[in-house]
Order: C-alpha cells, then structure tokens, then sequence
C-alpha cells in the first residue's frame, strides 16, 4: 500500500541528481505560486478596506447638517482607521472636518460598521459620532 500522497511514478530514469534538482524546481514553482495567492490576497483587502473608506464617507455625510462641506482626510493620514471585522464587515474610526449651522468649522470623530453586500452595494450597520 501507498502511503504517500504526493509519490509521483515516472517511467523515466533519472539520476539522484536529477531526482534533487526535479524537487527542487517543483518546490520552486509551488512556493511562487503560494507567493501570487498571497499578494492578490492581501491586494484584495486592501482594495476593501479603501471602497469601505470610500462608502463610510457617503453615510457619514448623510448624518451631517450641511453634507457638502464635509472633508475626509487620506485614509493613509493618521486618525483613519478601517478594520475589517470578517464576513464582508468593516469598522471605519475616522475624523471629518464640516461647518456647522453657524458656518463655523467643526471637526468630528466618528465610527461606522459597514457590510459589503456584493455588486458595489454597501449596507449601513452603525453610525455614531464621538
């Protein structure tokens, strides 16, 4: 019986160091294939959590008294942070710089918890203002 998953028969004589350098390339090509799923992963959750970013400042701004006004800084800028909590969710803690009903300029903190619905749609869980 056959107790190795991976025993791969080949027909071929080979020489031990050919047989080395034949593991060898196979664990090459394994590890750069294991390196790609890991970059596009990682590419992926970036990219989610800057359209979660993104989708956080449409509902932030939704809540405001005088919506257009309001400024976000860079995600890349200290004081933004967005968290993927797991199954399609993301909490976004950030600040926002917007003119109050008096046309003064107010920074507010805030925290939204957002679901990613799929095809671009994006759902609203919370949004408080600290």
């Amino acid at each position: 019986m056959n107790r190795s998953l991976f025993k791969i028969e080949l027909d071929i004589p080979l020489s031990r160091a050919q047989r080395r350098l034949l593991k060898w390339v196979c664990t090459g090509c394994l590890l750069v294939m294991v390196f790609f799923v890991a970059a596009d992963t990682i590419r992926d959750a970036s990219q989610g959590k800057s359209t979660a970013y993104l989708a956080a400042q449409d509902f932030v701004s939704e809540r405001l008294m005088l919506p257009s006004t309001a400024k976000f800084p860079l995600r890349s800028e200290g004081g933004v942070l967005v968290k993927y909590l797991g199954r399609q969710r993301y909490s976004i803690s950030g600040y926002l710089d917007a003119l109050n009903t008096f046309g003064n300029s107010q920074r507010s903190s805030y925290k939204c918890i957002l679901r990613y619905a799929g095809d671009g749609e994006w759902i609203c869980e919370e949004v408080s203002f600290e």
